[in-house]
This record gives C-alpha cells, structure tokens and sequence, in this order.
C-alpha cells in the first residue's frame, strides 16, 4: 500500500461526507486553532468560524471553492498540498465557515484566481449612459437611447490577503458568492480607497470600484 492510499484509507474511516465541486468526497474537517500573531486576518471575533480541512490527493481545492456538509457550507480560505518527496499524501485548506444568514462572500481576484483581498460588504450601482435623440429643430428629445452599461461597486471591511496593497491591484474581479450562484464584475479598478478607524478600532478600508462587465453563473 502506498502513503497516499495509507492516507484515504484513513480518510475514509475517520472522515465524514463533503461535497466540493459536485463530487463527495471522505475529509476531516475541524475547528482551526489561531495562534496570537500566527495570521493578523484570522484572529478576532470570528475566528471560531475557520476550519481546518484534510482531504484526498485527488481532489485538490482552491481559493474561492466551496464545500458543503451536512450541517455547515464552507468557502476555501487557503489551500494547499501535503507531500512527501514526490507523492501528494492529502489536500489541506483553511475553511471559513458561511453563516446560514449571510451566505455571501466577497472575493477580489486576479485574472488567474489568486485572492487579492476580501470584503465583508457590498452595494451595487448600476451605470447606464444614454443619449438625448432630436428631431431636427425639436427642443424636447424625441427618445433617450440605450447606452453602455457598467457598475460601482462599495466594499466594506477589506482585508487584504498577506503581502497586497490596495493601492496596486491594478485590473482584477470581484466575485460576490452565495451557497448557490455567484456574480462575477470584470474589468474592475479602484476608483476611491478610504480607511476609518479610532484608537481602540482596528482600521475599517473601503474601496469604491468601477466594473466593466457583470455575469451571473450556477456554483456546481
């Protein structure tokens, strides 16, 4: 027996049901412990909602993914592979646990997938731009028409993944994500960046971002 197959077959006796991807798969999913200082992003008073992932080789995960049990939805965090020399042995992948009442995440992308930062509010504008259309000699237009359509977008909260700054994401995507379908604004740039805070408040970023495009799609 290989380490790998040593690995699911523990998996598959001690692990529950996940779903990820539309695939069920055996993993261990269990409360993260948050060492002070360890992870500035995973501490505070919502650290007891991230979770600790051990899953199968076969079936690795990415940032932004999401995993369902029984009793809890979870979005992928961080991920990442355990190996041993030239063997994958599992799938590792810190979880943050969605509340049932707010089953939104709010993830900014690069073009490749890689998280860039994360929000915990939102508010969508839409942009419509039109032209007045005359008869000739008329003071009064006739008609608006149909112009170019793009989008504001308000974040709230922003957290930053280790090592960016906000004011170089350059070109990005936001992706604001539910339990069942996800809309995703291209061709996004900041516009605006803010930061509130006080001396006993940790700093509270906003940034008011335009978007060139929207699309809406079925998670899996």
């Amino acid at each position: 027996m290989t380490r790998r197959a040593a690995v699911n077959a523990m998996l598959k006796k001690y692990g529950s049901a996940a779903t990820l991807g539309g695939v069920q798969v055996r993993a261990v999913i269990r409360p993260l412990q948050i060492q002070s200082g360890a992870d500035g992003i995973l501490t505070g008073r919502d650290s007891e909602l991230y979770y600790r992932y051990t899953g199968p080789a076969e079936h690795p995960l990415a940032a932004g993914d999401m995993i369902k049990t029984d009793r809890r939805t979870y979005s992928v965090r961080r991920a990442g592979s355990t190996a041993l020399g030239s063997e994958t042995l599992y799938e590792w992948a810190v979880l943050r646990e969605l509340p049932g009442t707010a089953d939104k995440e709010i993830v900014l992308l690069k073009e490749d997938g890689t998280a860039l930062a994360r929000a915990k509010g939102y508010k969508v504008n839409i942009l419509r731009n039109g032209c007045e259309l005359r008869s000739w000699g008329e003071g009064t237009p006739a008609e608006i028409a149909e112009g170019e359509t793009s989008y504001q977008l308000d974040l709230y909260g922003i957290s930053p993944e280790n090592g960016v700054s906000l004011s170089g994401l350059g070109t990005f995507q936001v992706e604001i994500r539910g339990t069942a379908r996800r809309e995703i604004y291209s061709g996004c740039r900041v516009k605006e960046e803010s930061e509130a805070g006080g001396a006993f408040l940790a700093p509270n970023r906003s940034l008011l971002v335009l978007a060139a495009a929207k699309k809406e799609e079925a998670l899996p």
